[in-house]
């Protein structure tokens, strides 16, 4: 998950919105992977709980010793604050409210998280060494929500190129073989074109049809007289 980008491109709708969130790892094909709000807020639940655990032992380590105190780990601190100062719960109620699109909201949850997560890896399932446990399950919880998996990157099988051959390389009975062949391109024929006689040795029962010329006897129409043209002259002085 080194280097991983996610985020919300469109919503669906329907009777529980759907949104589409575009997954692109570093060295895999993007992938997309569609999510409910109730998930959203699922997974909030788990940061929750998460950020709650958190607060419980830093407030064990204000009452212990300092012999047997354990520091909470920065990665734990941040979530504790993120949980606290982002309130994703009455944000989204009231943008539902409102009538207001909610992609941003989810975008700025998103794009939080996964950026957290993606500093933690070294390689794509190689978490750092020495990382917390907030850390680990933090990872997992993201990866299980984005359904990341580690796919085998697409193989290009390149084919083998064609050396062109040195005139060295060429033998005699090459060109024999390239008379035989077909060309690949049309070919212009020097001089005039061979004509083809029909030979005059015929085989048995092949006879030329015998072409029959056909007359037809139409009926003489009398030519029709040419109109004529009369012209009048008119006095208007009338």
């Amino acid at each position: 998950m080194r280097g991983l980008m996610a985020s919300v491109t469109s919503c669906i709708g329907g009777k529980d919105d759907r949104f589409a969130v575009k997954v692109k790892p570093v060295e895999q094909d993007l992938y997309f992977v569609y999510k409910s709000m109730s998930e959203f807020e699922a997974l909030w639940t788990k940061l929750e709980a998460l950020a709650l655990d958190v607060k419980q032992k830093q407030q064990q380590d204000e009452v212990a010793d300092a012999a047997t105190r354990q520091e909470v780990s920065l990665m734990g601190k941040w979530l504790a604050s993120f949980v606290d100062h982002y309130a994703f719960r009455a944000t989204i109620a009231q943008l539902r409210a409102e009538e207001k699109e909610t992609i941003s909201t989810l975008n700025v949850l998103l794009e939080a998280l996964v950026r957290r997560v993606s500093a933690l890896y070294v390689e794509n399932t190689i978490l750092r060494c020495g990382c917390c446990p907030v850390g680990r399950q933090l990872a997992l919880l993201v990866r299980n929500f984005l359904e990341f998996a580690q796919r085998n990157p697409r193989k290009v099988i390149d084919s083998p190129r064609q050396r062109k051959r040195q005139l060295s390389e060429m033998r005699p009975e090459d060109a024999d073989t390239r008379k035989r062949s077909l060309p690949m391109f049309p070919i212009r024929c020097e001089g005039p074109p061979k004509v083809r006689k029909l030979s005059a040795a015929l085989p048995e029962g092949f006879s030329l049809p015998k072409i029959h010329k056909v007359e037809l006897s139409l009926p003489v129409v009398p030519a029709m007289p040419a109109r004529r043209r009369v012209f009048a002259e008119v006095d208007f002085s009338i």
